[in-house]
């Protein structure tokens, strides 16, 4: 590469946070181990020096492929299901999925609400309510809800994060309304979930 080497560019793409997502591996002629702690220090995913075995290689590509799909299989699913009405049409059901696009985008800061996303979404609450209702049987606050609540269980599930720092993240500034909404919600505190689902 004529402007960057390979660790340079990989900083660069794990710094921005719209390309920070992608595996990457570094495929290089510096096969020293100093090399290679540089090349994963800046954020690498793999280190293949060369020469190099193309199957090997395939295969490495393979298992960073399987293991972003395995993380977001675990984070995803629960978080973007909801249940459709029994009559719900096409147009109802991408209409939903818009929702949740939206709700997913904003769902961490604390003051978005029914409001907010009837803004985001460019009609009134009350068209939003009756679009909402329509296609899911909910209100557009339970929808949320609903997504923060099954957002932070997972994060519980899966994260290192403490219980404060998932309230945040899901949107809660108080705690303790975090932790009682969520105790409401699974009938157990973030605390108790969490140690049963890590058992």
């Amino acid at each position: 590469m004529p402007l960057l080497d390979g660790v340079s560019l990989c900083k660069q793409l794990k710094k921005d946070e719209s390309t920070a997502f992608i595996p990457l591996i570094l495929l290089t002629a510096r096969a020293a181990v100093e090399s290679q702690i540089e090349g994963l220090g800046a954020g690498a995913d793999d280190y293949v020096p060369k020469p190099f075995v193309m199957d090997l290689l395939e295969a490495r590509i393979r298992n960073l492929i399987r293991s972003r799909k395995d993380l977001k299989d675990r984070y995803e699913p629960e978080t973007l299901k909801i249940d459709l009405a029994k009559d719900a049409s096409p147009a109802d059901q991408r209409f939903v999925q818009h929702l949740l696009d939206v709700i997913a985008e904003n769902h961490s800061q604390s003051g978005f609400d029914a409001e907010a996303l009837a803004n985001a979404m460019n009609m009134s609450v009350r068209t939003l309510q009756r679009r909402v209702k329509t296609g899911t049987k909910a209100s557009p606050a339970m929808l949320i809800r609903e997504f923060r609540m099954n957002r932070a269980a997972n994060l519980l599930t899966y994260s290192a994060n403490t219980v404060t720092e998932i309230g945040f993240i899901v949107g809660f500034n108080d705690a303790s309304h975090f932790s009682r909404l969520f105790k409401e919600h699974f009938n157990t505190n973030p605390t108790e979930y969490r140690s049963t689902r890590r058992k």
